[in-house]
């Protein structure tokens, strides 16, 4: 993740914007709705959003493997070019 300064500060004076679940409750959600067949479709925004999202849909591909899992990632934007 690179270090910021002003910047990364947001619309609301955040440093790194709005969390609306923790990293431990996203990774839940992701494991159920594998569990349980479901597709996720997620909105995520900037580089910290970004790599939770796909270090937790990792985690959760890996545990409950199957071709048929799908991943939507909306609104990646903000987001380095991983270079």
């Amino acid at each position: 993740m690179e270090e910021g300064g002003q910047d990364d500060i947001d619309l609301f004076g955040a440093s790194n914007g709005l969390w609306y679940l923790t990293p431990e409750q996203l990774q839940e959600l992701f494991d159920l709705a594998l569990e349980n067949g479901l597709q996720v479709h997620i909105h995520n925004n900037g580089d910290e959003a970004t790599e939770l999202v796909l270090d937790c849909m990792e985690r959760a591909l890996r545990k409950h493997p199957n071709p048929a899992n799908r991943f939507t990632l909306q609104h990646t934007q903000l987001a380095n070019s991983g270079g």
